[in-house]
């Protein structure tokens, strides 16, 4: 039996597992690999770093550190790639197991700043555009796009991980807007961009169609801002003496009016054009009013095509939208109503100063729903009597002025509170036939027959009683126009 010998040389074991791994990335090419020091018998006398691409497989050797050393710089790598490492360490029996893996990825490389920003408004959107993102790791890009109403400073996202270099801005209300872009990576985010800048205009919020002076011409303003009237475009059926003007929704419509009784025409209030074909009055009239809801337009009263009777005391109705046609909708008192005047709130219209020159009813208002059909009901009495008169109403204020034998006169009422009007004040110049339009706090009126004044526009304020200040001057001479007063 062979005698049992032992090594005398072999005394302790292999070192034990590596322990307190890390990774830590300095920049785009270069990761730290870290771990703790192991105590060994014999002692440790060096390290085996690995790396793999997916910390699974591939493993492959990258150096052998010194004792004293329980780190490695591991350089030379691709840009925001990600590394998985593994330590063992080594004595003179022998290596102990590979440590867990530890990972880092390298850095990116964020996009640079974006160039050629622009803003253009193009009604009613404001649409952006830029050079698309370059310069990062890795290079595919989203945007980040920003707004403010100042310069320089109050800027919040309007739209983020937007995949495309341009953008609109829909339908932003009337201001001056900043916008800055950056680009963004799965690293991060490059600078914004220089501002670009654009001005969505306040927007039109009554129309004056045809008249004497102007007949196939639509004049605007906007009711807040004091100046005179520009061109819109032109009334597409041409002569539009005594026909009416409406406003609802987002849409201005004329009706009826000499030589073309029958026609609706409507534009889109945001966008100045020509105006387009809508429908058909039922029966064409003259010197008529008109009221509108955000629902519906309604047609009040006015010269029939065939004589003084017939729509004088009728009522018609279409629906505001795209296209369609009027149609009968109820009756008025047994009054005649020629060259009527209208106010509406949301739910009902009134009607007042409206008669044939010889008889009654030049001091009345009637009233009725533009969701029901019943026939007007008595609303009050106007503090005078006249026709051929003025017309608007902020949804809660009522406003009728100047007229035959009234010329100076504002009456004012309550909308929804059927009571008598009362005297709010005198025009600036005498009128008749002028057209009104309003805002929440403003009142204008719009030419007339005062032939001396046909081009002047007047204004009050709508909240204290008072007399007229001058507003501006149309852009065209005009009476016997029709209006359409798009604010509420």
């Amino acid at each position: 039996m062979a005698p049992n010998i032992v090594n005398p040389f072999r005394h302790g074991k292999e070192p034990d597992q590596v322990t307190g791994q890390s990774a830590t990335t300095n920049s785009t090419t270069q990761i730290t690999v870290s771990w703790d020091a192991v105590t060994a018998s014999p002692a440790v006398t060096s390290y085996v770093v690995e790396w793999s691409a997916n910390g699974s497989s591939g493993w492959a050797e990258i150096s052998e550190s010194p004792t004293a050393s329980t780190s490695l710089a591991d350089a030379s790598l691709s840009v925001y790639t990600p590394y998985y490492y593994r330590v063992k360490a080594i004595n003179p029996l022998g290596s102990g197991d590979y440590s867990a893996n530890t990972s880092a990825t390298t850095n990116g490389v964020v996009p640079s700043q974006i160039t050629g920003l622009t803003a253009t408004f193009s009604s009613p959107n404001i649409n952006l555009a830029w050079n698309a993102g370059s310069g990062g790791t890795p290079d595919s890009y989203t945007y980040t796009v920003q707004r403010s109403t100042s310069s320089g400073s109050g800027f919040s996202d309007i739209v983020s991980s937007h995949g495309s270099n341009s953008y609109t801005n829909s339908s932003p209300s009337a201001d001056q807007y900043y916008y800055q872009v950056k680009a963004v990576n799965d690293y991060g985010s490059g600078a914004y961009s220089s501002e670009a800048t654009a001005t969505v205009p306040s927007p039109p919020d009554a129309l004056l169609w045809g008249g004497d002076g102007g007949s196939d011409m639509i004049q605007y303003i906007t009711v807040a801002n004091t100046g005179s009237a520009a061109d819109f475009g032109d009334i597409t059926s041409g002569n539009r003496v005594s026909c009416a003007g409406l406003g609802g929704g987002s849409k201005g419509y004329c009706v009826g009016g000499y030589g073309f009784p029958l026609d609706i025409r409507y534009v889109t209030i945001a966008t100045t054009s020509d105006s387009s074909d809508y429908g058909d009055c039922e029966t064409g009239v003259n010197s008529v009013a008109a009221a509108a809801s955000n629902s519906y337009g309604m047609i009040l009263g006015g010269y029939a095509t065939g004589g003084d009777g017939g729509s004088q005391n009728m009522t018609q109705r279409f629906t505001i939208g795209t296209s369609g046609s009027a149609s009968e909708y109820s009756d008025m008192t047994d009054t005649y109503n020629n060259g009527v005047s209208a106010l509406r709130n949301s739910s009902i219209f009134i009607i007042g100063w409206g008669a044939m020159a010889s008889g009654p009813g030049r001091d009345e208002m009637q009233y009725g729903s533009f969701t029901s059909s019943a026939d007007a009901s008595t609303y009050g009495d106007c503090s005078v009597g006249g026709r051929n008169a003025g017309a608007c109403s902020n949804g809660t204020r009522g406003f009728m002025f100047g007229g035959e034998g009234v010329l100076s006169n504002m009456d004012t009422m309550t909308i929804g509170t059927p009571s008598d009007s009362t005297d709010f004040g005198d025009l600036l110049y005498s009128n008749r036939y002028g057209r009104g339009a309003t805002n929440a706090t403003r009142a204008v009126c719009m030419g007339g027959g005062n032939t001396s004044k046909m081009e002047e526009c007047q204004y009050w304020t709508i909240g204290s009683t008072g007399s007229c200040s001058d507003f501006g001057d149309l852009d065209t001479d005009t009476s016997l126009a029709g209006s359409s007063s798009i604010a509420f």
